[in-house]
């Protein structure tokens, strides 16, 4: 049994390198982050969520992206979604449960889409400033004949979304870029055009 256990633990690491590729950290890191959790049970693997909102998201929405990511990775038979310390099973008839799901889900739904603007909102605001920075230097040091720059970017190295964002800009019109991090806190992007 411990075998099957350190396989599950190498899947998840791998699934999740696998969404990473196909989704953005923010999706990952709202909707997916259960799967580094996910344990096998009788053949299937089993993801715990904390509540039946983002059950339903996931079963809904995500489930055979999920399937497909650990389908490279290790065998099983079934994916469950199960909400922590919840028994599954029967809910008493007289109470409506999609009613019930539909009053408890809707607030928090409002609250995770306006987190989640104000954080675009937020990533796009950076991203704007700093190509602006990055394009402008461009522009200076190839006036000088060079067809290559270094910058010292100025936010810190943990947001990876706005990297990616400014790094994927920068390739799509034609620079070659590579990210070297910097004093801990800070990266490098080395920037080189023709």
């Amino acid at each position: 049994m411990e075998l099957l256990n350190n396989n599950i633990e190498v899947a998840n690491k791998q699934a999740k390198e696998q969404m990473l590729l196909d989704i953005t950290s923010i999706s990952y890191n709202t909707w997916l982050k259960h799967i580094e959790q996910a344990f096998m049970d009788k053949g299937n693997i089993i993801i715990e969520v904390e509540n039946d909102f983002v059950k339903n998201i996931l079963e809904n929405r995500y489930l055979d992206f999920i399937k497909c990511c650990y389908k490279k990775f290790i065998n099983f038979e079934n994916i469950q979604i199960r909400v922590s310390g919840k028994i599954e099973g029967n809910i008493d008839s007289t109470f409506n449960k999609n009613e019930i799901l539909k009053i408890a889900t809707a607030s928090e739904m409002k609250k995770l889409a306006e987190a989640v603007l104000a954080e675009e909102i937020k990533i796009d605001e950076t991203v704007q400033i700093e190509l602006k920075n990055i394009l402008n230097t461009i522009n200076i040091i190839a006036k000088t004949g060079s067809f290559s720059t270094t910058i010292i970017l100025s936010y810190k190295q943990t947001n990876e979304e706005v990297i990616k964002k400014i790094m994927d800009i920068l390739i799509a019109n034609g620079y070659r870029v590579n990210l070297k991090p910097f004093l801990g806190e800070r990266n490098i992007l080395e920037v080189n055009w023709n």
